[in-house]
Order: structure tokens, then C-alpha cells, then sequence
């Protein structure tokens, strides 16, 4: 999935779907995505009381932030 998405981009082909999203929900999204790989570790979210909202395209974002989390939790 990463890899088709990375090509697209790199094609110029990739379609983005910008909308505004809460924040915290594509936090929990990523988290949920890596119970597997973060089940032997303590991740500590620290958002505040108010919600966050923001335009972008979800999918591009989970893929990133994925991406990220997985490089923290392999070189930690």
C-alpha cells in the first residue's frame, strides 16, 4: 500500500482527497493500525482537551504518520 502510494506520488498521478479531519482520530487510526508491532511497548499520547481539526488527505496522512511511527519504534 505504502509503495503503490509512494509511486503515485512520484508519478504525479496520485489523487488527493483533502478534507478536514480531527486529528485525533487519525492518531487513533495509526495506533490501532500498529497494535501488533507497539503491543510490547508503552506509547503515551499527550493531545490537548481540545479537539484538533485540520484539512488534509487522510489516507497520504495515515500513510506518513504510519511510516513514522514504525522508524520511532524500530531505532528506539
Amino acid at each position: 500500500d505504502n509503495i503503490m502510494a509512494i509511486g503515485e506520488l512520484k508519478s504525479g498521478f496520485a489523487r488527493f482527497e483533502k478534507k478536514v479531519y480531527n486529528i485525533k482520530d487519525l492518531i487513533d487510526k495509526c495506533l490501532d493500525d500498529l497494535k501488533p508491532i507497539i503491543a510490547e511497548r508503552k506509547i503515551v499520547v499527550h493531545l490537548p482537551q481540545q479537539e484538533l481539526f485540520a484539512p488534509f488527505d487522510f489516507h497520504l496522512m495515515e500513510l506518513a504518520l504510519n511510516n513514522l511511527l514504525i522508524n520511532a519504534l524500530e531505532y528506539t
